[in-house]
């Protein structure tokens, strides 16, 4: 195993929007890093502020890894994506930057084939006062921080979270998926669910405190899993923006957002 710290000055503003991530435009993001290198089997690429380290967990070659940081990941509330460029294998956003870790986001790229494969990534980090600005400078309070909950995390919403065995929703699709979460309720501007275990916790990021909450919940197993969000009911989005893993403890994370104003009625399944 081996690590690679790195610590760079800025380069100019032309440079930092220089690409856009599949669903979003240069306006509402901001353009972290390019990483460059051979991946065997695992890796994975830790920023907080303006430093970025590399960890290997491949074999013990010492594989050379090049890296470019464009801007600092932001002390705010925000969500960091990743475009895979080239490789064979899959990157993804294990750990997302929370006051809880001290604004550290972890992105993991595997390679699951035989031997190493070539590799390059850019990450972009976005606001959600930049995505979700209503023009009223709804969503936050006299000093600049978001309002209600910020923070602060509700254990299951003051929700009860009844077990009730698992069950599938993969009638009339050939698959059984095994749901970890049912959830209905309103949510006004952005939501965050985060799942560990079998405790749900939620914080109001911007917006009001939810109401109406209903929540079935089912044990999420201690492994790595691949979430997906089946949404019935909703006019904004709701999706995964941090998979369970071992590097996070096995928490996932899920968003809710309500681009319009007022409460919209949600109700989703979160299965794997």
């Amino acid at each position: 195993m081996s690590i690679r710290r790195s610590s760079y000055k800025f380069l100019s503003i032309a440079t930092v929007f220089v690409a856009s991530a599949s669903s979003l435009s240069a306006q509402q993001q901001r353009h972290l890093f390019e990483w460059r290198g051979e991946v065997d089997r695992e890796v994975r690429i830790t920023m907080r502020g303006s430093e970025l380290s590399t960890r290997d967990y491949g074999n013990d070659d010492l594989r050379r890894h090049r890296e470019q940081v464009t801007a600092a990941l932001p002390r705010e509330d925000g969500e960091v994506v990743v475009r895979l460029e080239d490789g064979r294998g899959e990157a993804e956003v294990v750990q997302q930057p929370t006051a809880r870790n001290g604004y550290t986001a972890i992105v993991r790229i595997r390679d699951l084939r035989g031997g190493a494969d070539r590799y390059r990534l850019s990450a972009f980090w976005r606001s959600y006062s930049d995505r979700w600005d209503r023009g009223n400078n709804r969503g936050r309070n006299g000093n600049g921080d978001y309002g209600n909950d910020r923070g602060g995390w509700g254990r299951n919403g003051g929700v009860d979270t009844r077990d009730r065995g698992p069950w599938d929703t993969g009638a009339g699709s050939g698959t059984n998926n095994r749901n970890v979460l049912h959830w209905s309720g309103s949510v006004d501007d952005v939501l965050e669910i985060r799942i560990q275990g079998q405790r749900a916790d939620y914080r109001t990021v911007s917006g009001s405190t939810p109401r109406n909450v209903q929540a079935d919940m089912n044990m999420m197993p201690q492994r790595d899993l691949q979430l997906r969000v089946s949404q019935h009911q909703g006019r904004g989005d709701v999706f995964v923006v941090q998979q369970p893993s071992s590097v996070n403890g096995y928490t996932a994370v899920i968003r809710v957002r309500d681009p319009q104003g007022g409460y919209g009625l949600y109700d989703f399944d979160l299965t794997w």
